[in-house]
């Protein structure tokens, strides 16, 4: 059997486009979890010819465990470009044959089912027995010290031919060697994870129709999460394909930063707003078309922080961003003059079917809404109208509406909602653990 490439990504688009139009018998399928990985290299007879691991694959640490203990040649992926070279440098490996491998905790039968008879040599002292697979090819030999347990052979010859008088003969008895299993009970020990570090989150906003909020979603939510994590945990990017806001709302215009955006040198720098790490598009910017692989490279560099949320705006467009994300917000404004238009509401259900796992936000939820009129669910998500007055300070203020008091209370619901199901409350950061520890009672 040949040997296999293994590509562990974090999404089938990923992975999908880094083989393109390679296929075969050669490249191993996509796994979406660890367990599947793991059936997979069961039924394997020797292990992958070389490894490409995401670094935010799910269970990185035990992934990276198995494969050291298989021996695999693990390389991190890092862009396409490394990629496309690691194909080229791992496909000639495919064809090269090698033993069957077995990993540490195969178990090897160390018993023997048959029990055989075996006339001991009087000169002899040891039994010699050889103990083999069904197939043959492990030969493991184990030699086996005499067994106390005797049976002494009394049945010989009636008469014996002798010209001296007959005489009693001793006769060397005849040893039985009988090899039993023993089960052995073992104590099971039960580990209980103790979570230390968040997993990279990567948090996907979009709007069905243009202003239906994921600016303005996306902004108390960022500002929600650094208030709960340490400052630069989160970060918020201004993504292309549309107009720039973020320069003039937050008034950076003001200030003199030195600021480069990753468009112009495939890197860009970031600007810290109230403890969240702020990518806008440049003030001179206009929407163009770009490399969609440009910018999923420049985000998962980012996901080296807990949370990276993303603003796309309008763009309902099939990406491999969208595809990626672990999370997907899909947000209607509760306009009834678009709400309840058929073409919104089509292009809305062709949305979900592409993306199932999308979570939908209503946006300026009153009670004048007609719930008779919408198909709703359970599961959506809805954000009460909020006061245009507060909303308005905040904007001319150029800060985070959740600095506003009324604003924050009135998002608790939603914002507590996410937190808690994304962070673990060991790592939730109180009032008490901001204090110096000679500090705290």
């Amino acid at each position: 059997m040949a040997k296999k490439l293994l590509l562990l990504m974090r999404s089938q688009t990923v992975y999908a486009r880094i083989l393109k139009d390679i296929s075969g018998p050669y490249v191993a399928p996509f796994f979406a979890s660890e367990s599947e990985l793991q059936g997979w290299l069961l039924q394997q007879s020797e292990p992958p010819a070389a490894v490409l691991l995401d670094r935010h694959w799910e269970s990185l640490t035990t992934t990276e465990s198995l494969l050291q203990r298989i021996q695999a040649s693990v390389t991190y992926f890092d862009d396409f470009v490394q990629a496309a070279s690691w194909l080229k440098d791992s496909l000639p490996l495919c064809s090269v044959g090698a033993e069957p491998f077995y990993p540490d905790d195969t178990k090897i039968p160390t018993s023997v089912s048959d029990v055989s008879e075996h006339t001991v040599n009087p000169a002899s002292k040891d039994v010699a027995t050889k103990a083999e697979t069904s197939e043959g090819k492990l030969g493991i030999e184990k030699y086996l010290k005499s067994s106390k347990r005797k049976t002494v052979v009394q049945d010989v010859s009636s008469s014996v031919t002798s010209s001296e008088p007959a005489e009693t003969l001793s006769l060397t008895p005849s040893v039985r060697v009988v090899e039993r299993e023993k089960i052995v009970e073992k104590p099971v020990y039960i580990r209980e994870p103790v979570i230390q570090t968040l997993r990279p989150r990567l948090v996907v906003f979009v709007n069905l129709w243009p202003g239906s909020g994921s600016t303005f979603i996306s902004f108390c939510l960022a500002h929600s999460l650094t208030k709960t994590l340490d400052a630069g945990s989160v970060s918020l990017i201004e993504y292309p394909l549309q107009d720039a806001r973020y320069w003039t709302y937050f008034r950076l215009y003001e200030r003199i930063l030195p600021y480069t955006h990753w468009l112009q040198d495939r890197k860009g720098s970031s600007i810290s707003i109230e403890g969240v790490e702020l990518v806008p598009l440049p003030p001179s910017y206009t929407p163009k078309a770009y490399s969609d692989e440009e910018g999923l490279v420049y985000i998962h560099h980012q996901l080296r922080k807990p949370f990276v949320l993303v603003d796309v705006g309008f763009n309902l467009q099939d990406s491999m961003l969208l595809e990626s994300a672990d999370d997907l917000f899909l947000l209607m404004d509760c306009d009834p003059t678009r709400i309840f238009s058929t073409s919104w509401t089509e292009q809305a259900n062709s949305f979900l079917e592409r993306y199932p796992r999308a979570h939908v936000i209503l946006n300026k939820w009153t009670r004048h809404v007609d719930p008779d009129v919408l198909t709703l669910s359970p599961e959506h998500l809805y954000i009460p109208y909020l006061p245009p007055d507060i909303v308005a300070r905040a904007a001319w203020n150029g800060t985070f509406p959740t600095t506003e008091s009324t604003i924050a209370e009135e998002l608790k619901f939603f914002t507590e909602q996410w937190i808690d199901r994304w962070v673990p409350k060991a790592l939730i950061r109180t009032e008490e653990k901001r204090k110096p520890f000679w500090r705290r009672h």
